[in-house]
C-alpha cells in the first residue's frame, strides 16, 4: 500500500516535452489535427510552442518545442499509449523526428 505522501506524489503533474524536426509539412498538418483531439481525451493541455526553439545549450534534433501538462505521469503514459495518439503518430510522416519525454514538475 502506497503511503499518503507517495500517492500524492503520483499524483503531481508532469511536463511533457516535445520537439519535432518536420518531415513533410503537409503529413505534420494531419498530426496536428488529430493530436489535440487525444491531448483533450486525457486533459492533457498545452503549455507552451516555440518554432523556433531558442537552444542555449545543446541541440535538438528540429526547431520546433511544445510543452504539455499532465495531471499524472500515469495519465501521461496513458495517453501516450492510447489508441487514440496512435492514430496521430500514425498521421506524421516517416521522415519527421520526435523526442518526447516526460518531466515531473517539482
Amino acid at each position: 500500500m502506497l503511503s499518503s505522501s507517495q500517492q500524492k506524489e503520483d499524483l503531481m503533474s508532469v511536463l511533457i516535452i516535445g520537439n519535432i524536426a518536420v518531415g513533410d509539412p503537409a503529413n505534420l498538418a494531419a498530426y496536428k489535427e488529430v493530436a489535440p483531439i487525444s491531448m483533450k481525451a486525457y486533459g492533457i493541455k498545452m503549455v507552451a510552442q516555440a518554432a523556433p526553439t531558442t537552444m542555449l545549450e545543446g541541440e535538438y534534433p528540429g526547431p520546433i518545442t511544445v510543452v504539455l501538462e499532465a495531471d499524472s505521469e500515469e495519465t501521461a503514459l496513458a495517453w501516450y499509449n492510447s489508441d487514440e495518439y496512435k492514430q496521430a503518430i500514425a498521421a506524421r510522416s516517416d521522415d519527421s523526428k520526435f523526442t518526447i519525454s516526460i518531466v515531473p514538475r517539482v
